[in-house]
């Protein structure tokens, strides 16, 4: 076991190749994360563990077996171990994000489903309880998201999902994003994502849209901008956002923990 509390994850691709040259490996690292102190029966608390023949941790004194992946997105996996942390590293390292299509024709995946699939899985789990609102400089903006189809584009599109995006970030530094599905961009829900997410003393850059007007009430700085008649200026003040609205359209994993959706095993 390479891994320490002071070294917990492996810092670059040729540390995580040496930590993790086989599925044992893997296991025992999850092991590890989830009893630091040596393995403990979820059920009784007692450290009278021994691992089975078919790979389980059985408890001696309540005759319970358990494993390192119950109650991860890793139960129940046909898949190696070892591809999934694979994927994670991959994931976590790109600076562009990871997407479903990414999977097909890196890893060999043969549906682009089960490819999406694995990406939802561990999104769901990037999520940082307690995470602190976003600051500084913040763009907000809709996006809609879902398959290419005929007729209008943009606002008043049909059959795709509303999503409400916000970004940190100052001039080219791109950090923290936020995201939420919504049925309307209106001023109810355009005002809730922005308390929910963002910090009251941020300034908070938007376009033209008439619902994001109600912001200043609500006691943020608010700076819009008529991207319709604002020319490139206008639009370069909405840089940030429009790029994570445009990776999460093409089905990009976010970095860090950006998304809706604790950051993964690797930190």
């Amino acid at each position: 076991m390479k891994a320490t509390a002071e070294n917990p994850y492996p810092k670059t691709f040729e540390e995580f190749l040496n930590w993790f040259q086989s599925n044992a490996d893997c296991e025992q690292y999850l092991e590890w994360i989830r009893w630091p102190g040596g393995l403990v029966c979820p059920r009784c608390g007692s450290k009278k563990m021994w691992r089975t023949e078919r790979g389980l941790l059985h408890c001696g004194a309540c005759q319970h077996q358990t494993s390192a992946t119950v109650g991860t997105v890793f139960e129940g996996t046909r898949k190696p171990l070892l591809l999934w942390f694979h994927i994670m590293w991959l994931m976590m390292a790109q600076k562009s994000g990871l997407s479903a299509k990414n999977l097909c024709d890196t890893y060999g995946f043969a549906s682009y489903q089960t490819a999406w699939g694995w990406l939802q899985k561990l999104r769901s789990v990037m999520i940082r309880a307690g995470r602190e609102r976003l600051c500084g400089r913040v763009e907000v903006d809709e996006s809609y998201i879902g398959g290419r189809k005929h007729g209008a584009r943009g606002r008043g599109a049909e059959g795709k999902a509303l999503v409400l995006v916000a970004v940190e970030g100052e001039s080219s530094n791109l950090d923290r994003v936020r995201f939420r599905c919504v049925s309307a961009a209106d001023t109810e829900h355009i005002e809730s994502f922005v308390r929910d997410y963002v910090d009251s003393g941020a300034v908070v850059v938007t376009d033209g849209l008439p619902a994001y007007n109600g912001l200043t009430a609500v006691g943020f700085n608010h700076q819009p901008h008529c991207i319709s008649t604002g020319g490139d200026e206008a639009r370069q003040e909405l840089d940030h956002v429009h790029l994570s609205s445009e990776a999460l359209a093409y089905g990009y994993a976010p970095r860090g923990g950006s998304s809706d959706t604790p950051p993964s095993v690797f930190g």
